[in-house]
């Protein structure tokens, strides 16, 4: 195996969504079981972009819009948020929008 190199990177993201990430994990893991249904769809992501783009208040239904946002992106970095009493992505519509867990 040879040595980083981060000028490669953009390059090796694409094929690392399309056949490395571990999607089933990583969302079992962050719907807790899918004890609420709201649980994944009102959780925040914020994605890091190429040249220091940030996205914020992302929120995903299913595996597979994460998925395919994943693999459209290509994030550089990948951001947890606390889970809300609302979808984060429309945040700017609710008057109470306010953290549930974090």
């Amino acid at each position: 195996m040879g040595n980083f190199n981060p000028e490669m990177l953009q390059e090796l993201l694409p094929q690392y969504y399309k056949r490395l990430f571990p999607y089933s994990h990583f969302i079992r893991w962050l719907s807790y079981g899918n004890v609420d249904k709201n649980y994944l769809a009102n959780r925040e992501f914020s994605f890091t972009l190429e040249g220091d783009i940030y996205l914020r208040y992302l929120t995903f239904t299913s595996q597979e819009e994460f998925e395919t946002s994943l693999k459209k992106k290509c994030p550089v970095k990948i951001d947890i948020g606390a889970v809300y009493n609302g979808r984060a992505s429309e945040h700017r519509r609710m008057a109470n929008f306010t953290p549930v867990e974090r």
